[in-house]
Order: C-alpha cells, then structure tokens, then sequence
C-alpha cells in the first residue's frame, strides 16, 4: 500500500515550488517446503545399482542405509516502510539566469524474519530416537532434474516430528533456526545548480552546481536456534498449525509431507529462541556468523559539476550536444564487527570486536556528448565519458568471523609466507568503486513519426572493478581467542605477529565490455496500406567482457552475451493486440541465498514470452473505458541455476514459477 501527495506553489512565472511526499508500506511471505537426503557426502549411505554415467552423473541407481530425511519449512517474511520527501524550487532571475535547490530526505525500515524449521522420523541428537534409515531410488531425467523416491512416508504427522534429523548442532532440543536482522537505510541530500542560457554562441548554455549526500545503513541481527521447549527431542507438530499434506510428487516423493504453518508457531511461542551471541549450547561458527551480520555504514559523497551545451554546426550539419566535467567526493566509514569462533564450548558469550575504518578519494569524471544530424532524417552520436559504479554498502560492510592459529598449529601459507591470522568475507570499508573509460557510436533512421532503425556500438575499458581476492590485513587490536582452564594451546606467536590474510571484496584493475545493438520499429504500413496497424518491434544486444578474478579471465558478472527482444503488434479502431517475447542468454549471477548473502552461479539462458490483448471505448456510453488482459510467463519457462563453469545440465536449482493472467480496466474522464 503506497500513499503520495503533491503541493505546488507557483505565485509567478518567477517562482516555482513543489513539495512531495511518499509513503509506502510492504509485506511479502515466502514459504518453501522441501526434502533433503543424507545419502552420500552427508550421511555415508551407500550407492547401490548405478545406472550409465552421462556428463560425470550417474543418471539412477540406490541410496541404501540413508541415516535421516529432514522435512524443511522455511519461511521468509519481509514488512519494509519507505518514507520520502522533497522540496524543488526553481527560480527565475531572468530570461538568462535560473538557479534550482532541490533537498530530499528518505527512509527506509526493513524487518526481516527467515525461519527454517526441520522435522523428520528421528532425532541425530538422541541415540534413544534415532531417525529411522531409508531406501531411496534415483532417476535423472534429460533436463537435469533428479526424482528422489523414498521408500518411507514422510506425511503422516503422528510419525513425522519437529526435531533435528540431521544433528546439525545444538544439542538435544535444536529443531531449527532463525534468521531476524533489521535493516535501516536514510538518505539526506541537496542540491544547488544555476543555468545561465546564451544565443548566437555555439554553446546555448552553462549548467554548473553542487550535489551533496549522506546516507547510512545499518543492520542489527537476531540469529537463534529454535529450541523445543523442555527436555525433549522431538514433538508433535499442534492440530492447530496444521496446513494438510504438501504435494512432493514433483520431485518424485509419492506420499507427500507434512505441512504447517512454523511462522504462526513462531509468533505464537512453540519454539525458545535466544540470541546466539549469548547462547552456549549454540555451535561456535553460529555465534561467530551471528557476529558479522551487524555492521553500519556511512558514506558522504560531494559532487561539483560543470556542463556546457553545444548548438552549432559541422559545415552545414547541425551539431548538438554537450561537454562536462564532474568531482565525485566519496568519504566512506563503517564499523566491521569482527568475532572469533574458536571460543570454548558453553562460554557464556562470544568477545566481539568493532573495528572502524573507512577511505575518502575524489573521482574526476569528464564527458562528451554530440548528435550530428544529416539529410534524410538520419543522425550520428557519439559519446565519450569516465564513469563510476559505487560499490554496495553489503560490500562496504558486513563483519566476519576471523580464525587465529595457535603455536601447536600450522599457520595457512599465502604467497610463500606464514600468517596466523585469516578472515574470510566481510566488508571493505576501503573499497573504491568500478571505473571506466567508455566511448559509444550510434546511427540512427528516421521514417517520419512511424518508424526507425539504430545501430550503435561501444566499448568500456575497465580501470577498476570489484571482487573476491585475498589481501594482507593488519590484525591489531583484535583479541586472541580465550582458552579454557587446563587446555595447553597458546597463542603467543599469533600475538607477536598482527598481519593476517582475509578474503574480501577488493578492487581489481584491468578489463573490458565492448559490443554491439541493433534496434528497429516499423509499422507494416510503410510496405503495404492494408497491413496498417501491424508493426514490429524488435531489439538485439551482443557483447563480450572479461576481468581477471585470481589470475582468470571470467565474464563481467549480469551480463548476457546476447539479449534479443521482440514485439509483434496491431493497433487499430481501438483494438490493440501484442505478442512479446524475450530471450536471455546465459551469465553469470550474483544469486541471494537463504541467508540473503549472494553468491556467483551460472544462470541458464531463458525465453520468456508475453502476450497482451484490450480494446479502447473512444465513443458512445463507454467513451473513455480501456479494458486490456495480459498474459506473462505463458510458456512457464524454468529458472535454472549450475556452479560458476559446470554443464547446466548439472543443475542445483530449477524453479517454474508458472504464466500470470492480469485484467485491467481504467477510466478516463
């Protein structure tokens, strides 16, 4: 639900003045409910009867003796709260001189609650309940998906309980985890720019300004393991969450499992939850991982800019366009909070140690546009500019769990050197932004007002980017992990040598994108009067790109290296009638994980096709009433994800999301 209000004030044609304001509020439920098989890298069950191997998978045999089956029910709920406001005021001294001021402010409130509870016939943690094992068979089919069989029924709630199948940690009464971070994001800003506007010059005018802004975003996470409460192991899922038996048959489970609403029982208490970082029958890398969801950034950027139009001409072709300058002030900081997971079991609480740093540079980004304009209704532009990507504040934030090795250990080697110390993930508070040179052409026709065709080119030569690298550290201040009473492991050689190896976003140098469009809308007209009203809409991008991440040429990452789109049509005696269809080619993703981390995958290419059919009443009682349905997805096409450089075939994630049907109807008055 969104509300908006607008206030202008113009009292003449000097002063104009607009005031908005923007409120909106939004809710979104995910539940998935899912198998997982401890067959045999998770629970050492054996592999018996395995059919023929194709792509390095054997396409069907028997998982026998497998040791537990957990029934999954994640939930994930977001309720987020954007507020915004903004005053512009625009003045006129004279048909010359203008000066704009524009302030803003904006907010926004998430609350995250990501909820994976787990069931099953047994509990890895009470030898006096253990799950029962099961027999499952496997096929492969010819698009990658395997159908898992198991021989067990997995929807009988009087046999299925919440409980820890797998003995993921925790102890006796573990049946999940929760995931609760809140997340806070404000932006302050202003902006002053004046116009001053020229005739008979070949520059018609000279904008030049300053934009300031500052925004910080903070996250406070509530990590815990959903705790049965008393004593038990194990406990019935209460009549009253119950939600019927979920459909597993896709994925080839006959009988279905069980279903239940776990946010309702969340809310409602079924389960004890306490903040890991203070729990001591919580598993070390929990707290630690608990630790570095925390962390708060602040980053201040000042932008003074100059920009000079261009209305003149080349021989007798005009020429239009624009040169500027600006300086992009970047002053970053945030507050890492860093925790160490070797601590003793049952400490009562994990040390946490918050470490600010920061960087501030200054980016000089010139840039030049022109259109040079030729008989025919024909036009040439060119465009030549140095342009940033600001990093993510995730990527400038975010703690980490760090590891200290101690004098009985053997410390990790990074380029022929012993270091003691080593951080994996996190935030870069010191990171800088993508950079790059770009230059583009294009060649555009015109057919009047009906039609036109473009071709354009470009190359951008990257002069930095981002990625995951290891770097030397320095450790300072952060504290050795506590050893318990009697326990013989020191530390003193870690303690006397601070430098340490973490693996972080960081800024890598060198690469390019470079590549070629295509786009055309023609009406049939142009070919033959009796085909009015149909046309076409078509587009086409084809690219290359490659960095160097750890010594290897890899694809810049959300870039497909082609990308067509296609829109036949007919409009006309106010019917209108459009089929659309988009083709994406495969990349490479920054994909969100359970945990709302992201991780790289390859995603298959994918052919979405849309459809859309209405009618416009422009006379009689229904004057003004359009009706229109649309259909997207109509051919249900899979989202399919395989690790960075595997055959897709070799899929571990293929979801369907099914076509969507919309009726609309407006009124225009």
């Amino acid at each position: 639900m969104a509300y908006m209000g607008v206030v202008e004030f113009k009292p003449n044609d000097q002063l104009h003045m607009v005031l908005d304001a923007y409120h909106s509020d939004f809710d979104e439920l995910q539940t998935i409910q899912r198998m997982e098989y401890g067959t045999v890298v998770w629970g050492g069950a054996t592999l018996t009867n395995p059919g023929p191997v194709v792509n390095d998978r054997v396409q069907s045999g028997t998982f026998s003796n497998v040791p537990f089956v957990v029934i999954e029910n994640y939930n994930k709920k977001r309720d987020a709260a954007l507020d915004s406001i903004g005053l512009n005021t625009e003045f006129k001294f004279n048909e010359d001189w203008s000066m704009n001021a524009d302030l803003s402010w904006s907010n926004v409130d998430r609350h995250d609650i990501r909820l994976e509870s787990t069931a099953g016939n047994g509990s890895g943690n009470d030898p006096s309940f253990l799950p029962q094992h099961d027999t499952i068979p496997f096929t492969t089919e010819s698009n990658g998906i395997t159908n898992l069989v198991p021989t067990l029924n997995y929807s009988d709630y009087g046999s299925v309980f919440l409980t820890d199948p797998g003995a993921w940690g925790g102890g006796l009464r573990r049946a999940g985890f929760l995931d609760k971070p809140d997340i806070s994001d404000e932006i302050q800003a202003i902006r002053l720019a004046a116009t001053r506007k020229f005739e008979g010059f070949w520059l018609n005018n000279v904008q030049f300004g300053v934009n300031y802004a500052d925004r910080t975003k903070e996250k406070q996470d509530f990590q815990s393991n959903l705790w049965l409460a008393g004593t038990v192991s194990h406990q019935v899922v209460p009549q009253q969450y119950r939600t019927g038996i979920a459909d597993s048959t896709f994925f080839g489970s006959p009988y279905g499992i069980i279903g239940y609403d776990a946010l309702a029982m969340y809310r409602d208490g079924v389960w004890q939850t306490i903040n890991t970082v203070d729990d001591p029958n919580a598993n070390p890398f929990d707290r630690a991982n608990n630790v570095a969801q925390t962390w708060r950034v602040n980053e201040k950027l000042t932008t003074a800019y100059v920009k000079v139009g261009i209305d003149t001409a080349l021989g007798s072709l005009p020429l239009r366009g624009n040169i500027g300058v600006q300086s992009v002030t970047a002053d970053q900081t945030s507050d890492l909070h860093l925790a160490n997971g070797q601590v003793p079991n049952g400490s009562p609480t994990i040390p946490v140690t918050v470490v600010t740093e920061g960087a501030k540079y200054t980016d000089i980004l010139p840039s030049l546009n022109l259109a040079l304009e030729f008989p025919h209704e024909m036009k040439l532009r060119f465009g030549a500019a140095v342009t940033v990507a600001r990093p993510r504040l995730d990527e400038l934030g975010g703690g980490s769990s760090y590891t200290v090795t101690s004098d009985q250990g053997v410390p990790s080697n990074y380029n022929g050197q012993a270091y003691y110390w080593t951080r994996g993930g996190g935030g870069n508070p010191k990171l800088q932004p993508w950079k790059a040179n770009t230059f583009d052409l294009s060649f555009e026709k015109y057919f009047g007002t009906k039609a036109y065709v473009s071709l354009a080119a470009y190359y951008k030569d990257l002069k930095t980017y981002i990625f995951n690298q290891s770097v030397v550290e320095d450790f300072s201040g952060v504290p050795v992990p506590t050893v318990a009473a009697g326990d013989p492991t020191t530390y003193n050689t870690a303690d006397a040598n601070r430098l340490g190896v973490s693996t972080l976003k960081t800024n890598g140098s060198g690469g390019y994108v470079q590549g070629f469009e295509a786009t055309a809308s023609i009406p049939f007209e142009l070919f033959a009067d009796p085909l009015e009203g149909f046309g076409i809409i078509a587009s086409g991008a084809w690219n290359k790109s490659s960095i160097k991440i750890n010594g290897k040429d890899t694809p810049v990452p959300g870039l497909s290296e082609k990308i067509f789109n296609t829109t036949l049509y007919y409009e006309r005696y106010g019917f209108s009638a459009r089929v659309s269809n988009r083709y994406r080619g495969k990349f490479l993703g920054e994909v969100p994980l359970f945990n709302a981390t992201l991780s790289f995958n390859d995603v298959s290419a994918e052919s979405l096709l849309d459809a859309q059919i209405g009618y416009n009443f422009d006379s009689g009682t229904l004057k003004g009433l359009s009706i229109s349905i649309s259909g997207t997805n109509l051919t249900d096409e899979p989202f399919v994800l395989s690790n960075t450089g595997d055959d897709p075939y070799n899929l571990i994630k293929y979801e369907k999301y099914g076509a969507v049907y919309a009726l609309a109807l407006s009124y225009s008055f």
